[in-house]
């Protein structure tokens, strides 16, 4: 369930991101979606190619709330939230399970 959680929040917001809701939720969907990527690239880095560090880290820097992009189009904002809601969950069923706490290889 932990492993999840990230995709599933991101799911979330996005769902709410569809129907009309004030401009300040975008800006935290910005700043969870940022937060996100980095997390990816920060936490499971060194088991993703580098195509994917370099994917995460551009979407980092689309979503990151200090100098935002304006794309114009709120058609356009929603698919690549979609898309990237969509690269989280497929990020998820490519990482490796974390070692079982007790067994081999977990240094107890």
């Amino acid at each position: 369930m932990k492993r999840t959680l990230i995709p599933a929040v991101a799911t979330l917001m996005v769902l709410v991101a569809l129907d009309r809701v004030p401009y300040g939720h975008y800006m935290v969907l910005r700043l969870g979606l940022c937060v996100a990527c980095v997390y990816y690239v920060t936490q499971a880095g060194p088991g993703l190619a580098v195509g994917h560090c370099f994917a995460l880290g551009g979407l980092a820097v689309l979503y990151n709330p200090v100098i935002p992009v304006h794309l114009g189009s709120k058609s356009l904002w929603t698919m690549i939230n979609i898309a990237t809601v969509v690269y989280f969950w497929f990020l998820e069923t490519r990482r490796s399970p974390p070692p079982l706490k007790g067994g081999p290889g977990s240094g107890q």
